[in-house]
């Protein structure tokens, strides 16, 4: 776009790009809207999913083996199963979920085709995206962090709760164990509340939780009953903070949490009292 404004105070008026004159038209219109790739329709759903282009783009994506875009039609319909794609070796992507990147590197490579004429592969795209979600993931690793889990006992009902701090590189690991607990469900909830009842010391800080439920419950995706109460409780707690987020993690990358839950199970199982402060390992 290049139009010289007036320097002399001339009123606003509404114009249409599409035309010399300024004037919009029925066939200019549908003209604008084709996508200057592939010359059809261009709407979001075909940009991201239909497309030529980012088919082989998807066709590339080391998603796991269930994924495939044929049967995608609707970004908002089909987000939570996108969201929860796994992502295959050797990326090192997991579980950062690489799809989000693969949307924002699809929409920043249509840019570069529409207004720097400059179209890549679906390679390119795809290795930006792979570039990117590392990115965040390394940003998301440098954070305060709380990583909690729950051990539950189906037979007894009892639970021990695990839960590791990380604040300037310090780790603090604390674990505590309970009774009347109704399900594991309930246990991981009750853990990540302990977690968020910390004084920390800090204002932005992420809790991780290796229990997709309980994570999507936290962030409105998937409001739960068994676990209603405890999660806005979870809610009031986190307005202690300025900047806080609530994220999944795989349960291998929460074996610290996991460990000290189990222990604190086991311990109150034999009748010790856990709820304990550890000093972190030398």
């Amino acid at each position: 776009m290049s139009i010289t404004p007036s320097t002399k105070g001339a009123s606003n008026a509404l114009k249409w790009l599409g035309t010399k004159t300024g004037e919009y038209t029925v066939k200019t219109g549908y003209y604008t809207a084709m996508a200057e790739r592939c010359g059809n329709l261009e709407s979001i759903n075909h940009l991201i999913f239909h497309c030529p282009f980012a088919r082989e783009v998807w066709k590339l994506a080391p998603l796991d083996g269930s994924f495939g875009i044929s049967g995608l039609t609707d970004l908002r319909a089909d987000w939570n199963d996108l969201h929860r794609l796994g992502c295959l070796p050797p990326t090192g992507l997991t579980p950062p979920p690489l799809v989000p990147w693969i949307l924002w590197a699809l929409w920043k490579a249509r840019n570069r085709f529409v207004f720097e004429n400059f179209s890549g592969s679906p390679a390119d795209v795809l290795s930006q995206a792979i570039v990117l979600a590392r990115e965040w993931s390394a940003a998301q690793d440098k954070k305060e962090t709380v990583r909690s889990d729950a051990a539950w006992s189906a037979v007894t009902k009892n639970v021990g709760l695990g839960w590791v701090v990380v604040i300037r590189e310090q780790k603090t690991l604390f674990k505590l164990g309970i009774s009347f607990t109704p399900s594991a469900l309930v246990a991981e909830a009750l853990a990540m509340k302990e977690a968020t009842c910390c004084r920390l010391g800090v204002k932005d800080v992420r809790f991780d939780s290796d229990s997709r439920l309980l994570i999507n419950a936290i962030n409105g995706k998937d409001p739960l009953l068994e676990i209603y109460g405890v999660v806005e409780d979870i809610h009031i707690l986190s307005n202690a903070f300025d900047v806080v987020s609530f994220a999944w993690l795989s349960r291998e990358r929460n074996g610290e949490a996991d460990l000290l839950a189990k222990n604190a199970l086991s311990l109150y199982e034999q009748g010790v009292v856990v709820a304990t402060l550890m000093p972190p390992p030398n």
